[in-house]
């Protein structure tokens, strides 16, 4: 699946690449004179780059993302731009190249929900992009409801979530199920929703003020694992963060869950999938349990 942020941020630093431009003499060599037999050479100087490791990096980096994408005439001309960097005519390459990259740059979403479509498969009872969206209205309205902030508990919070996602469908809260933590007795899910009286999506949120490790373990386990025997197609996390530093407290969030050894084989990497909202953010990751495709959802919220 294409990684937009990152072949957004690639775009983004194309005014650092035109900065590689350096100034190269070739030497170009005229026909015979037949009054002397001698071939007379003279040199022309132009802007090149092809040479320059930062611009063979960004380069390699911008080919690895879009290849991703097959089938696509415009990706196509994108790619063999990009590949055929060689001294001569750099200056007008990059220019065509600079011009439908910030093209591209408009139209990423577009190829975002086309991967998606094709590396996911929806539960026919509640489709993915359905209770995402569900999911994405209910933690917006959450963080616009001024009755919640960081004084704020992890069980109200879940109990917000809970009332919202209940207009919509079957909810179950606090549905005791499974092992609890400490492994004795039956333990007690966040949130379940069912489905034709069968659990299709299991719920977990928790609140944090840093990259609580354990804190996020115990939560994780709890929606993958220990609260979930029959393995449901969907898997929520939804972290409620009182960090100040959002931009830095979600990012060290999206590394530890990237590194993060889940208790099933990973069939993709942890992906950042665009929000379109600053203060709240979504992260996706598809494991293999038992030949059935897991979806795990991440979710991060700035309270504040």
């Amino acid at each position: 699946m294409i990684n937009i942020d990152r072949v957004k941020k690639l775009i983004d630093q194309i005014p650092e690449i035109k900065a590689l431009f350096r100034p190269q003499n070739f030497q170009m060599f005229a026909p015979c004179d037949r009054a002397t037999g001698q071939r007379k050479k003279s040199s022309f100087e132009f802007q090149t780059i092809y040479k320059q490791p930062e611009f063979l990096k960004w380069k390699d980096q911008l080919c690895f993302e879009l290849n991703k994408i097959e089938g696509d005439n415009y990706i196509d001309e994108i790619m063999k731009l990009l590949t055929n960097f060689s001294g001569l005519g750099d200056e007008g390459r990059f220019e065509k190249l600079e011009s439908k990259l910030n093209v591209l740059r408009d139209h990423l979403e577009e190829y975002s929900d086309n991967c998606s479509e094709t590396q996911i498969e929806d539960d026919s009872r509640i489709p993915e992009k359905e209770i995402c969206d569900k999911v994405l209205r209910s933690m917006s309205k959450l963080q616009r409801n001024h009755n919640y902030n960081i004084e704020s508990s992890e069980d109200t919070m879940n109990d917000y979530i809970r009332d919202l996602l209940d207009e919509s469908y079957i909810v179950k809260d606090q549905t005791r199920q499974g092992e609890s933590e400490a492994g004795e007795g039956a333990g007690e899910v966040d949130i379940q929703i069912c489905a034709d009286g069968l659990p299709v999506v299991m719920i977990e949120g928790v609140k944090i003020a840093s990259l609580e490790k354990d804190a996020l373990d115990t939560h994780i386990n709890k929606v993958l694992t220990k609260y979930d025997p029959n393995g449901c197609p969907y898997a929520f996390l939804l972290i409620y963060t009182t960090v100040k530093n959002f931009d830095s407290g979600y990012q060290k969030i999206l590394d530890y869950f990237q590194g993060y050894g889940y208790p099933y084989n990973r069939v993709t990497d942890l992906e950042d999938v665009p929000t379109g909202y600053a203060e709240l953010k979504h992260a996706q990751i598809i494991l293999n349990r038992n030949n059935q495709k897991t979806r795990v959802h991440i979710w991060t919220a700035h309270i504040v």
